[in-house]
């Protein structure tokens, strides 16, 4: 039964990755037959959208990692005051979800 979920999943991704690649193709051959001067200009664009995107994401990951890193500053202060126990935090969440870790 696994088995064939697994092959109806694969299959069907599949399907979806050869739609995707025969558009690539497609869009590949179109730029292929502009003159030279278009295609450095489309290939110039899609660099530059690359980029941008790239530096966002990178943007954002720094965000959320200086973000991480305050709270985790902030446990460990409010745990080293003795304000909050860390250890019995980590218990209950072992307790509650004992069964899966």
């Amino acid at each position: 039964m696994l088995y064939n979920a697994l092959t109806t999943i694969v299959t069907y991704n599949l399907a979806i990755i050869d739609d995707i690649l025969g558009y690539a193709n497609s869009g590949f051959s179109w730029i292929g037959s502009q003159a030279s001067w278009m295609q450095l200009v489309i290939y110039a664009i899609v660099i530059i959208f690359i980029l941008v995107g790239f530096f966002t994401f990178l943007k954002k990951f720094i965000k959320a990692f200086l973000v991480i890193a305050v709270l985790g500053g902030l446990v460990y202060v409010l745990n080293m005051k003795g304000i909050i126990n860390v250890q019995s935090i980590i218990d209950q969440v072992t307790g509650l979800f004992g069964g899966l870790i």
